[in-house]
């Protein structure tokens, strides 16, 4: 019967923060807790609330309880990542994307995050390898796409870096990204006025 209660108001909280009613999705994730303070959905729920607050202290710690019942669990998992990331503990960012990108629920935003990631700390190579793993599971993904082509043209892969950027341009032909990477790779005063 708590374990019913604990569900009834996590629902609630749920479809309320679906319509960006977020201080009653709280007092309903709340509740869900007074019934069962282990219950991951209404601690995932919290820790999505506190990230969107940019309360990542508060984030983590709700993270944090939740992958201490189940380890595994890839919204958990996806949040303590981006929490650790917006703290500046890339381990954890890299740990918690590592793990929710098991689940193909979180796969493609998991693999997107750490290309983000391996391109902010200049490892191209490695970013490239997430960016192409995303583009796996969502072929028509602009921001895989996006990442891939500017890791090809950081690594030097004029034609490769070409080639994906026209399918890019082929796919969404009012992509500036498209433009802008085209006149990086070849800073001519055409690709300028593109």
């Amino acid at each position: 019967l708590n374990n019913e209660t604990a569900y009834a108001h996590y629902l609630q909280g749920k479809d309320q923060e679906r319509q960006r009613q977020y201080k009653g999705a709280g007092e309903e994730y709340l509740k869900s807790l007074s019934v069962d303070s282990y219950f991951i959905p209404a601690l995932t729920g919290m820790a999505r609330l506190a990230y969107r607050q940019t309360n990542y202290r508060l984030a983590m710690n709700y993270a944090l309880k939740a992958l201490s019942v189940d380890t595994y669990d890839p919204e958990a998992n996806l949040i303590y990542g981006l929490t650790g990331l917006a703290l500046g503990d890339t381990v954890s960012a890299i740990d918690g994307f590592s793990i929710a990108s098991e689940d193909v629920s979180q796969r493609c935003a998991a693999f997107n995050a750490l290309a983000s990631l391996y391109i902010g700390r200049n490892d191209y190579r490695e970013a490239l390898h997430y960016a192409e793993k995303s583009l796996i599971y969502n072929r028509l993904g602009a921001e895989p796409a996006r990442l891939k082509a500017l890791c090809l043209r950081k690594l030097g892969m004029q034609p490769e870096s070409e080639s994906q950027l026209d399918l890019m341009e082929k796919n969404d032909p009012l992509d500036h990204f498209v433009r802008f990477e085209k006149y990086l790779a070849n800073p001519t005063p055409e690709n300028k006025t593109q």
